[in-house]
């Protein structure tokens, strides 16, 4: 069954508190219809959350994907399992799409790439990347920014 959530306003959207905005959620919990409306769909469960705001996914346009564990910095953390983590981190966070400026090894840019083409996103970021990126000779970080393409898994 579709899930309908009536808010005051949607940032981004003319919503004016009268009527509500309407948000209608799939049943595979995507959203479907964003329209400012009084009525819901009939085949919609109402959740009347009239009096909040709705804010949609941020973007995060300057990060680096798999340089560290939150602690340490190191090539050795440029591994899918754990950009995968970072990426569904950022989602849970409110951030819908991130870019990572340079660092990435070739192997991520083209799994993201190839994430986009399939619209495979369900429970991570949706991720962009500038490639491996450019620096000053002898500048931070070389062991990032090196020409070698490790593929790690």
């Amino acid at each position: 069954m579709k899930t309908c959530i009536q808010v005051d306003r949607i940032i981004g959207l003319d919503g004016t508190g009268s009527p509500p905005v309407s948000i209608v959620i799939d049943e595979a919990g995507f959203i479907s219809d964003v329209d400012v409306k009084d009525n819901e769909p009939f085949d919609c469960r109402l959740l009347d959350r009239r009096g909040y705001t709705a804010l949609p996914l941020l973007t995060d346009c300057h990060i680096h994907l798999g340089i560290s564990n939150d602690v340490m910095e190191s090539p050795d953390f440029h591994r899918l399992d754990l950009i995968n983590g970072q990426l569904r981190n950022y989602l849970e966070c409110g951030v819908g799409h991130v870019h990572s400026l340079g660092t990435d090894q070739p192997w991520l840019q083209e799994e993201l790439d190839r994430r986009r083409a399939a619209n495979n996103f369900k429970q991570v970021a949706i991720g962009y990347s500038a490639g491996i990126g450019f620096g000053a000779l002898g500048g931070w970080p070389g062991e990032f920014t090196s020409a070698r393409a490790e593929v790690s898994s």
